[in-house]
């Protein structure tokens, strides 16, 4: 396990912890939010990350709910209940990458908020639901679900430009040819 890729994918969790707390644009036409973390949770379950994952449920989902007014552990508790059904979906669809990212995009996308106003309501708060909300719900899975293969791709495309490469190994013979006129 590279630590490189680790420290990259916990910055772009960060990064869309952030995203997410200050994107209030379309928050405010639909009373919700796009869960936009549930990006990194998505990408650290497509890789060799699986048992990393759950530690990013964690350390994403400390972050969301010290940048918002949920209780502390509620967003942990979605997190892993979405990561877990992540990697269920992307195992039934390996061999299709675009709609395997899209399929577990837009479940944890739309998952998310549902299980956070279950926890809410259990936890005897009063969260605002209704059409709206259904509205925020499909198009947090949907925009979601279309981000999650460009994010991956993206994420791939940043941990192979900035990790070590070895160098090329020539035989030394050639290293050591002098070529004489």
């Amino acid at each position: 396990m590279k630590k490189f890729e680790l420290l990259t994918i916990l910055l772009a969790a960060y990064f869309l912890v952030c995203l997410q707390i200050s994107f209030h644009s379309i928050g405010f036409w639909i009373h919700g939010y796009i869960q936009f973390p549930a990006l990194a949770i998505i990408y650290s379950s497509t890789r060799k990350l699986s048992e990393i994952s759950w530690i990013y449920c964690v350390i994403v989902g400390l972050w969301v709910d010290s940048l918002s007014m949920n209780p502390l552990g509620l967003s942990i508790l979605t997190l892993i209940a979405c990561n877990a059904l992540s990697m269920k979906t992307r195992k039934a669809l390996i061999g299709k990458p675009w709609l395997s990212n899209f399929s577990s995009g837009f479940i944890t996308g739309s998952l998310y908020p549902c299980l956070t106003v279950i926890l809410l309501l259990l936890f005897g708060e009063s969260p605002v639901t209704g059409w709206r909300f259904i509205l925020s719900v499909g198009l947090s899975g949907l925009v979601i679900g279309l981000l999650s293969h460009p994010f991956k791709n993206l994420m791939d495309f940043i941990i192979a430009q900035l990790e070590f490469k070895p160098a090329a190994h020539y035989r030394e013979s050639e290293m050591r040819e002098i070529e004489r006129r």
